[in-house]
């Protein structure tokens, strides 16, 4: 355990707080994306501070070697999900008197401050959930100031950002580089395991505002990272539309997965229509990956089906797992 001291905070006073932090790195794929991650946090903090959770993709994965003297590596016996895996890596984490926990994936990238940046502004007040902004690897444009949720529980990044910060409220942040305080997790559970990827931080938030608990975007802080959307087409659909329909309920009840159902109803009408001009959406790659994850996610929902998506979903892309063990990582309602 150690201690990291703030950086820039909002005043001198302020500044002088400390904060425990202790990092969970997400270690899925190319073992070299996690080790860089890893690295660049070494320095910043101490390498004990550091956990490194590793999701394999089948059993022939070799184990993860420690990136960095002194990092801790933990091997989850399937590839779980991104909620499972930080679950696995908090957990362990809270054995020591952390104050906060850094949450990062393997294809993050961080500007050089942001971490001190993000520890500075612990000290304005209570705060849940804190996030940089993102920007794209390649161009290096930002891409994401914290997320919005509409009424009907639609979700949309904010490509500007809303306010002039430093700190700017946000509906939800992306789990690629997120700050979160120990306190609001004993308050309100860690990550729902049930939906393996995607929606799991915006429904953390979700519980997080409910529980008076701030979630802040600091535009003074960056991090960098290429959405993997492209990668996984079928596998993005299907946990899009069911994890997507599943977070509406619990934010408007039974009235809003109505209107999520309707959306992906529109998705699909776009997609024949594109299908028309191109041919059937059914006879390429891309419409069949598409068409079958939105049809059969919103059946997964109503089946209450949890987890990865099935395995001979097409357009799986990089999305790859063993049967994962027995039970579900239930958190959340």
């Amino acid at each position: 355990m150690a201690t990291v001291e703030p950086g820039v905070g909002p005043s001198p006073a302020q500044s002088a707080e400390t904060t425990r932090l202790g990092a969970v790195v997400l270690a899925y794929g190319d073992p070299n994306g996690a080790a860089a991650v890893t690295r660049s946090l070494v320095g910043t903090m101490p390498a004990q501070d550091i956990m490194v959770v590793q999701n394999p993709s089948g059993p022939s994965d070799p184990p993860l070697p420690p990136p960095a003297p002194g990092v801790r590596v933990m091997r989850m016996p399937s590839n779980g999900g991104y909620a499972t895996a930080m679950n696995a890596g908090v957990r362990a984490l809270m054995s020591h008197p952390y104050t906060h926990f850094l949450l990062l994936t393997q294809d993050a990238g961080l500007e050089d401050g942001t971490v001190s940046t993000l520890i500075g502004h612990l000290g304005s007040g209570r705060i849940g959930v804190i996030a940089p902004t993102l920007a794209s690897r390649e161009s290096g444009q930002p891409w994401s100031y914290g997320g919005s949720t509409d009424r009907r529980g639609q979700v949309s990044h904010r490509p500007t950002p809303r306010g002039s910060g430093p700190l700017v409220e946000a509906d939800w942040v992306d789990g690629a580089c997120i700050v979160v305080a120990r306190q609001l997790l004993e308050d309100v559970g860690l990550f729902d395991g049930r939906f393996f990827l995607y929606f799991e931080e915006a429904d953390l938030c979700l519980r997080a505002r409910r529980a008076g608990w701030p979630v802040l975007v600091a535009l003074d802080a960056r991090a960098y990272q290429a959405p993997g959307a492209s990668r996984r087409q079928g596998a993005y659909e299907f946990l899009m539309t069911r994890n997507g329909i599943e977070y509406a309920r619990r934010l408007g009840g039974w009235r809003a997965v109505l209107t999520a159902l309707n959306a992906n109803r529109d998705k699909l009408g776009a997609l024949a229509s594109q299908g028309l001009r191109r041919g059937a959406p059914l006879r390429t790659e891309h419409g069949r990956a598409r068409t079958y994850g939105i049809v059969l996610g919103a059946l997964a929902f109503f089946l209450r089906r949890w987890g990865p998506p099935p395995a001979w979903l097409p357009g799986l892309g990089d999305i790859k797992f063993t049967k994962p063990p027995a039970g579900s990582d239930r958190n959340a309602a």
